[in-house]
């Protein structure tokens, strides 16, 4: 998402469509260290009693993306196929229409494990953005160069080519830390 550091794989060669939440719930968990990371997917047979009726609708914001590059990019970045799967999923859009999109899932891997809380603990609201801490990240250094300066530094939108800065560089003008 836009407010969170990973957006710099897209920034400049995608247009936000908009936001909204998946059709089908999901569970979402999180985790602060040694990054903050969503990990969503289907409530697995290995902890279903654990997490049956903690499942809910996943808020994000939709892409078009038409460069094939830049889909090899993000899918090896999410680790797709060996870790996050990409799949066709269902979104509302906050206008109410209903997209078919493109979605990270963590099925496999959930089920893979002893239980999704492996991974982190329960983001209730389905918000990453009610769970992410730009300062924390901030603290952990991450930011700085993790997907902007050394991976893409500069990017070409619309024949004009534009430096690329990290969330953290443009939270500092705005925050004192």
């Amino acid at each position: 998402m836009s407010d969170c550091y990973n957006h710099g794989r897209i920034s400049g060669e995608a247009i936000k469509l908009g936001v909204g939440f998946t059709c089908e719930p999901f569970v979402m968990v999180a985790k602060r260290e040694p990054r903050q990371i969503p990990y969503v997917g289907r409530v697995p047979s290995v902890d279903y009693d654990n997490l049956n009726g903690k499942e809910t609708p996943v808020f994000g914001e939709v892409y078009e993306i038409d460069a094939p590059n830049l889909w090899r990019e993000i899918d090896y970045a999410e680790g797709h196929p060996r870790f996050y799967r990409r799949e066709i999923v269902k979104v509302r859009m906050t206008s109410g229409v209903v997209l078919e999109c493109w979605a990270y899932l963590m099925d496999e891997a959930f089920e893979n494990r002893e239980s999704p809380l492996s991974f982190g603990e329960h983001v209730p609201s389905g918000n990453f953005l009610n769970y992410y801490d730009p300062k924390i990240h901030k603290k952990q250094g991450h930011a700085k160069t993790a997907f902007y300066g050394n991976y893409r530094s500069n990017t070409i939108h619309r024949g004009r080519t534009t430096r690329q800065t990290s969330l953290i560089d443009r939270l500092e003008r705005f925050t004192k830390n």
